[in-house]
C-alpha cells in the first residue's frame, strides 16, 4: 500500500480495486518486475485504472478464422489483402500495425468508446492535410517505442536506440 501510494501520488482514487486481492497481487509484481520504486522519479507520476473485460468481446480463433480477419501466418507474405487486417492495414508504424490487430482481434462494445475512436478517424478523413502530415513526416520518425522500452527496462539499450 506504501509503495503504491508513493507511484500515484494519492490512492484515493483507487479504493475499490484495493480491496481485490488479485488486482494488488498484480500490482505488486509490476512495481517489483519494472523496479519502479528504485528511481525517486517514478513517484507520483503513475494513474491506476480498471478496465473491464465486458468492454471487449471477445473472439475465439474459429470466428477469427471464418471472418478472415486476420492472415493466415502460411500465407501472409503472398496475399496481403486476403484478411480484413491486411485490407486495413495502412500503418506506417510497428505500433500502428499492433494497435490495428489488438482493435480487430478485441473489438469494443461500450457505444461511448466506438463513438470516441470514431469521431477520431472521422477528424482524420476530413483533414487531408493533418492525416497525410502525421502519416508521412511525422510518423515516419517514430520508431518503436514499445521496443526501446523494453531495452531500457531490461538495461540493454543501443546508442541507436536512443
Amino acid at each position: 500500500m506504501q509503495d503504491l501510494t508513493r507511484l500515484l501520488g494519492s490512492t484515493m482514487g483507487i479504493l475499490p480495486q484495493l480491496q481485490e486481492k488479485l488486482v494488488m497481487g498484480a500490482t505488486a509484481a509490476l512495481i517489483r518486475y519494472f523496479d519502479l520504486l528504485a528511481d525517486d522519479s517514478h513517484h507520483g507520476r503513475y494513474k491506476m485504472r480498471s478496465f473491464s473485460l465486458a468492454d471487449f468481446m471477445r473472439l475465439d480463433t474459429a470466428v477469427v478464422g471464418a471472418l478472415n480477419l486476420l492472415p493466415n501466418p502460411a500465407e501472409a507474405q503472398q496475399h496481403r489483402a486476403s484478411s480484413v487486417y491486411g485490407l486495413l492495414n495502412h500503418c506506417k508504424t510497428a505500433m500502428g500495425s499492433r494497435l490495428l490487430s489488438a482493435w480487430i482481434k478485441q473489438p469494443l462494445l461500450d457505444l461511448a468508446q466506438i463513438s470516441k475512436r470514431h469521431d477520431i478517424v472521422e477528424s482524420f478523413v476530413e483533414d487531408n492535410e493533418l492525416r497525410e502530415g502525421l502519416r508521412d513526416v511525422c510518423l515516419r520518425r517514430v520508431g518503436d517505442v514499445r521496443k526501446q522500452v523494453k531495452k531500457l527496462v531490461q538495461g540493454r539499450p543501443s546508442i541507436k536506440d536512443m
